[in-house]
């Protein structure tokens, strides 16, 4: 990951990808109850914010500086606390302090570690706890070659499929999975019709 691309980004006056969480986490969390909540990857906060605001007690982390602090600056702005840390997946340890919810919102590691980085962060779920995950499809590069303001990565390995994410979610029962083209509006990088991976899964 090139941490000098984020935090260039991110250091930006305007967030990068709106100051208002995705739509899809919050259509899912809004039908949670408050518990302890990570956010790997979670560059300007917006979701670990929104969850904040509903009560959850947050967990994040990424690998940006400049991510840690626009999040801080929202959280602040919306009167709650987050814990944030700087780091990467690689560097997250496994407690018995699990949680009731681990979020991915565009979560595209590495595609070499990519599988080995989300099911040690899945690990991180207690029993009847969830994931909520949103990332870009396998078949998105196409849309991004046609509207590049859609965002997402262009190379294919970093793209998500359905096989892959029931791989990794074995050891949950999955609620809903879909891949579907959705009309994105999400700052300045998320803008268009793309191709996303969507998964609600629950902790067996």
């Amino acid at each position: 990951m090139d941490v000098s691309f984020w935090n260039s980004r991110y250091a930006a006056e305007e967030f990068a990808y709106g100051e208002e969480p995705n739509l899809y986490f919050k259509e899912k969390i809004n039908t949670l109850s408050p518990g302890n909540a990570l956010f790997p990857g979670e560059g300007e906060g917006r979701n670990a914010v929104y969850a904040a605001q509903l009560g959850w007690n947050v967990t994040a982390f990424d690998p940006s500086e400049s991510g840690k602090e626009k999040a801080l600056r929202l959280a602040a702005s919306r009167n709650v606390k987050i814990s944030y840390e700087v780091m990467d997946a690689s560097s997250f340890l496994l407690s018995n302090n699990k949680f009731e919810l681990v979020t991915f919102c565009f979560t595209h590691f590495p595609s070499a570690e990519r599988v080995t980085l989300h099911q040690k962060l899945v690990d991180s779920v207690r029993t009847g706890g969830h994931v909520i995950f949103e990332a870009f499809a396998k078949g998105h590069e196409r849309y991004n070659e046609k509207q590049p303001e859609v965002g997402g990565p262009r190379d294919p390995d970093l793209l998500f499929s359905e096989a892959e994410m029931k791989s990794i979610l074995h050891d949950f029962e999955i609620i809903e999975m879909s891949t579907t083209e959705v009309q994105l509006d999400e700052g300045k990088y998320h803008r268009g019709l793309g191709l996303v991976l969507r998964a609600f899964a629950k902790k067996n």
